[in-house]
């Protein structure tokens, strides 16, 4: 048991520089320090409120701390798709401005697809923002699919494929593009465990949802119906004489 109204010390003055994020454990609590600009050093409970990611491993815009986080439910799974204008991430900062028109599936029991195409720019607004046909010519045609397999409470393996059209870059500018998947890839690990380690260890409380939290929400709400249905079932199985 911890004293809470009182002030502890952190560190000395010299060991918080400008523009870092420090994290910290103080009375059994994961805190996140840093310095505003105008020097001021503050403390912050080092959890998003949002999906409960480790503050600390995000990054600093001004005085604010930032971590990097419409859909139809399914059956077995939820699907979504929109619009999304302007570069995407995975361009040359010199590559022209896209219109792209992504399909997303989540099906149960752990599957992830991902149809993404680019077009033209005012492409969408030329649809009125409705889905384009599938025979649109597209600038460039992109897929892939990844898979969680939970390997036991506390670990799980992540499968992911992709590929594109022959036609849409060559063998070297894919393998930079999947070297730079593979990056992204280390870097979610990284904050997924991160993740993980706060909701263990911090206090309990709820975690925040936003609008693009929509199709996880959904697919989880899936999930917990058949998950339900697969109990009573079994319980149905046990109580039923042979």
């Amino acid at each position: 048991m911890f004293l809470k109204s009182a002030w502890y010390v952190a560190g000395w003055a010299s060991e918080f520089e400008a523009g870092q994020l420090y994290a910290r454990r103080i009375i059994d609590e994961p805190l996140v320090m840093m310095r505003r600009e105008d020097g001021t050093l503050v403390a912050l409970g080092d959890r998003c409120p949002h999906r409960w990611a480790p503050l600390s491993r995000g990054r600093i815009e001004g005085d604010n701390v930032v971590t990097g986080a419409g859909a139809q439910p399914l059956p077995r799974g939820v699907s979504n798709n929109n619009w999304s204008i302007g570069r995407t991430a995975m361009q040359a900062p010199d590559a022209p401005v896209t219109d792209q028109w992504m399909w997303f599936s989540y099906l149960v029991p752990g599957i992830f697809i991902n149809h993404f195409r680019t077009y033209p720019a005012g492409t969408a607004e030329r649809l009125n923002f409705a889905e384009p046909a599938r025979d649109l010519e597209c600038i460039s045609d992109t897929f892939s699919c990844q898979a969680v397999t939970p390997l036991s409470e506390r670990s799980t393996r992540y499968i992911y494929s992709g590929g594109h059209r022959k036609t849409d870059m060559s063998p070297e500018a894919a393998a930079s593009i999947f070297a730079m998947v593979d990056e992204a890839f280390r870097e979610d690990t990284a904050m997924i465990e991160g993740q993980q380690r706060m909701i263990d260890s911090g206090p309990p409380g709820t975690m925040g949802w936003i609008q693009a939290d929509r199709g996880l929400s959904l697919f989880r709400r899936v999930l917990d119906r058949l998950s339900a249905e697969e109990r009573a079932a079994f319980a149905l199985k046990q109580t039923v004489p042979t």
